[in-house]
């Protein structure tokens, strides 16, 4: 019996023992109720254990993005287009834009571009809105828009008046694509030159980059009381398709040929121009070209021809001064020549020309 009652207090303690151990060999999850649990008795409304954490509450002060369909966040709304306007000052300080390009963003269709005198940089900027591009001030002053290559690219009605348009790079300057219209009024458009000395050592020739200032691939484009080139190959190019060049009372240069003309170009000079060029004056390379040229000064070097044409071109070639004579050189086409009156011509002391017809009909390089 004693026995007995002193065995009671030693298995007290060892159950005491046994539990705590359980207590702490308890895994996390036995432990404490699961989250799992907690979120369902709180569904369905029945007791929450003490052990479960309080329910999430959500930030209500904090922006959230605005949704729409399925969770999609709403985009931030554009800024508005700049409001255009008719007139538009381009200018260095002080004017509505310090660039062409934001003065053309900011002007409306049909509207004027003002420019000041200053000189400012442009890379390719397409025309696609008809616009005027005028340079304020006198004509000594004109202000100059410096590119190194392309400059513009005119796809629609586009005046150019009292300017200079100038590159340092090869390609044209001002480029005429389809449906476009460039009016070149009073201005300049021009490579820039570096004079470099020959070889032999007494003589000097002036380096232009390749390309035509004014090159048409399309459209049309009149040139009236301004000055074009120098350019390496030409001074204007007419290179495909229904072209139209008018050239009025201007001066085109250029160091291979003056004006060039390819397939279907309709090309008119006329009203005094000054045509010059170190070779070949006028260049028409194809037989379906009209050519209209009349009143003008034809500048070539004595050994070289002055107007090249492709036999059965469309040629009226009157009235013109040719200071160093002419030699008309042509390459026949089925035995054809060109087609239109080639009279009225004179020499550098106004002694008529013979017309053509009495000059012998040769290749070129004869």
């Amino acid at each position: 019996m004693k026995r007995t009652i002193a065995r009671r207090p030693v298995i007290a303690i060892v159950a005491l023992f046994a539990s705590v151990a359980a207590v702490l060999l308890q895994s996390p999850a036995e432990a404490r109720t699961s989250a799992r649990d907690c979120s369902l008795a709180r569904s369905a409304g029945r007791p929450v254990p003490s052990d479960c954490p309080g329910p999430v509450r959500r930030d209500t002060n904090r922006s959230q993005p605005r949704r729409t369909g399925q969770n999609r966040p709403v985009q931030p709304a554009s800024p508005p287009a700049p409001r255009l306007r008719p007139q538009i000052v381009l200018a260095p300080s002080g004017g509505d834009a310090t660039t062409l390009a934001q003065a053309y963003r900011l002007v409306e269709p049909g509207g004027s571009i003002h420019i000041r005198s200053g000189r400012y940089q442009i890379s390719r900027l397409t025309i696609n809105k008809p616009v005027r591009l005028i340079g304020d001030g006198a004509r000594s002053a004109r202000p100059v828009l410096q590119s190194a290559g392309p400059a513009l690219l005119v796809d629609s009605e586009t005046t150019i008046e009292n300017l200079i348009i100038q590159s340092s790079q090869d390609g044209p300057i001002v480029q005429v694509n389809p449906g476009g219209a460039a009016n070149i009024l009073a201005s300049e458009i021009r490579f820039e030159e570096t004079e470099s000395v020959l070889t032999d050592g007494d003589l000097t020739r002036h380096l232009v980059p390749a390309g035509a200032p004014l090159y048409l691939l399309g459209g049309r484009a009149t040139v009236r009381d301004s000055a074009i080139g120098p350019g390496r190959v030409a001074g204007a190019t007419v290179e495909v398709g229904d072209a139209i060049l008018t050239i009025e009372a201007s001066t085109i240069r250029g160091l291979l040929t003056a004006v060039m003309a390819h397939s279907g170009a309709n090309i008119t000079i006329r009203s005094g121009s000054i045509i010059r060029s170190r070779v070949t004056a006028i260049s028409v390379e194809s037989a379906n070209v009209t050519l209209q040229i009349d009143g003008n000064t034809i500048e070539t070097p004595t050994e070289h021809p002055a107007i090249r044409l492709i036999g059965e071109a469309a040629a009226r070639i009157t009235n013109n001064r040719f200071p160093n004579g002419y030699r008309l050189n042509w390459m026949l086409i089925n035995g054809s020549e060109p087609a239109g009156p080639i009279t009225g011509n004179v020499d550098g002391r106004g002694q008529p020309l013979l017309p053509p017809r009495a000059l012998r009909a040769a290749p070129e390089g004869e």
